[in-house]
């Protein structure tokens, strides 16, 4: 046996022994309790944030159809999707010029996002679900990470190379839970296809995918990219479903907005499992609103140097 397999062995007995410990948290399944009762309206600091968003996005859009003619509204969307596509691999640490070369040379017919599009209105069943997550991979350095986890041999946290054992924040849920999570998550999901008639669902609802696919780690890798685009591609599906509203791809993201709140956007999602409580909820609400409407201002920027160079 080679000495990297020795040591992978190693590492993975330490974390299994730690996650039977019980001396950590651990994801479980009541984490879909947690959401099912939230009260959004209830609470007026972060109602009133949501309606700002909202009010933020409609500027936005109409900018975007007032500034650019169709041809080169499309154009825009299609930028916009390819930086999150570089923004969302680069986040996790990966090359985003090979990225974006992929983009270059394979066009669009491969990625998650454009499948996840033509997808949305339908139901989510295991294979699309299982699909779309290993699409984000292909050609990442997590390509031999497919699949669901079926090992409990992951923690969230840190193990430095000169340190002989993990800090460890929280496991995910276990294993032998995953697709019992994974028939839940769909559940929720597929009840609330083209269901607007909740208060601020339009931008609660994708965030609130976004956090319970981050928190649950259902995949071996890959899992807060897969949120991430959960979220993006819910919020453009939702927004879509006005006639004033209609955009052929997503026009907001907020991925490269994370990027210097890395930290928080960790710890957030670590109180969703640790907490399992409103106010962790509405935390990661409210800070999600936020990146959201810093990618707005950051698009905003851009269209306005895209017209200064007419």
């Amino acid at each position: 046996m080679l000495l990297s397999e020795t040591r992978k062995a190693r590492v993975e007995k330490i974390i299994e022994e730690k996650m039977a410990s019980g001396n950590y948290p651990v994801a479980d399944l009541t984490l879909f309790d947690s959401v099912k009762n939230l009260d959004i309206p209830g609470d007026k600091k972060l109602k009133l944030s949501i309606e700002y968003t909202y009010d933020e996005y409609i500027d936005y859009l109409k900018q975007i159809k007032e500034l650019l003619t169709e041809h080169k509204q499309k154009e825009f969307q299609r930028t916009l999707r390819n930086m999150d596509i570089i923004d969302n691999q680069a986040l996790e640490q990966e090359d985003s010029f090979l990225i974006a070369l992929s983009i270059q040379v394979t066009g669009d017919r491969k990625f998650a996002i454009t499948e996840m599009i033509k997808n949305y209105g339908n139901e989510l069943d295991r294979e699309k679900f299982l699909k779309f997550h290993d699409l984000i991979l292909k050609g990442t350095t997590s390509y031999d990470k497919l699949g669901f986890r079926d090992r409990n041999t992951k923690f969230v946290g840190t193990w430095a190379p000169n340190e002989e054992e993990p800090t460890i924040s929280y496991f995910p849920i276990d294993c032998r839970d995953v697709p019992k999570a994974t028939d839940l998550f769909m559940n929720f999901y597929n009840i609330h296809i083209n269901d607007l008639s909740k208060d601020y669902v339009e931008f609660v609802r994708p965030i609130v995918y976004h956090g319970l696919i981050a928190a649950l780690q259902l995949f071996n890798d890959g899992n807060t990219r897969y949120g991430r685009l959960f979220q993006h591609v819910e919020l453009w599906g939702m927004l879509s479903q006005y006639d004033d509203t209609k955009t052929e791809l997503p026009i907001l993201y907020a991925t490269r907005q994370y990027i210097p709140h890395r930290n928080e956007y960790r710890k957030l999602i670590q109180d969703i499992v640790t907490k399992k409580d409103d106010e962790a909820w509405k935390e990661w609400i409210s800070f999600n609103l936020k990146r959201l409407q810093d990618g707005m201002y950051k698009a905003e920027e851009d269209l306005k140097q895209i017209t200064k160079r007419r």
